[in-house]
């Protein structure tokens, strides 16, 4: 008696097994349609629930303005700019750190630029601008931190930085030494946006 039985053989043995039926265009396409759509619905969903986190980086590099680096970013006095520091607050409660840099005792007879900020770390990294601006048109500059920016308090968010725009609108039209009908309002990036919803506010 063999070890091993012997197998039986298949009643289809020698018969031609047909080959599978392709796959249709339609199911191909339709197939690597949902992949891309699939992808496409996460990386929606990933922006919707963390915008707030990729457009707002206050620690991004620094957020503090004593963490910076090199002192020509620490204070305007280290660019021989004569400035005071500002702290205001906003209709929720919020206090913004500031810096007013002058042309002198008196404001009056001068520019006053009115600056909103980029997204991302403190008013210091912005003394370039500041220098630039201050000692080569002769204006003066007044630069506050949006809420959760440098030393000022809170947390970024859209209605957030509309409130600490009115705030800052509301400290220049009280300050008696600045000539209303020459001063000017510019921003960058993000303080694009936050200067354009200001004035159309």
């Amino acid at each position: 008696m063999p070890f091993f039985p012997k197998k039986e053989e298949s009643e289809t043995e020698g018969e031609d097994v047909p080959p599978p039926e392709p796959v249709p265009l339609w199911w191909s396409i339709l197939k690597y349609f949902g992949f891309f759509a699939c992808l496409g619905i996460a990386f929606l969903l990933m922006i919707y629930f963390r915008q707030e986190s990729m457009l707002y980086c206050p620690s991004a590099p620094f957020q503090y303005i004593e963490q910076n680096p090199h002192e020509m970013y620490k204070s305007p006095t280290a660019r021989k700019l004569k400035y005071e520091e500002l702290w205001i607050e906003t209709e929720d409660q919020q206090k913004l750190q500031g810096w007013l840099m002058t042309q002198g005792e008196t404001y009056r007879g001068k520019d006053t630029v009115v600056f909103m900020h980029e997204n991302a770390g403190n008013i210091g990294l912005r003394l370039d601008y500041f220098a630039l601006v201050c000692q080569k048109a002769g204006v003066n500059v007044v630069a506050f931190a949006y809420r959760g920016y440098s030393a000022s308090t809170g947390a970024p968010d859209e209605q957030g930085l509309n409130a600490d725009a009115r705030a800052i609108a509301k400290y220049v039209k009280g300050n008696q030494h600045f000539d209303k009908n020459r001063v000017f309002l510019v921003g960058r990036s993000l303080g694009g946006a936050v200067a354009t919803h200001l004035i159309a506010d």
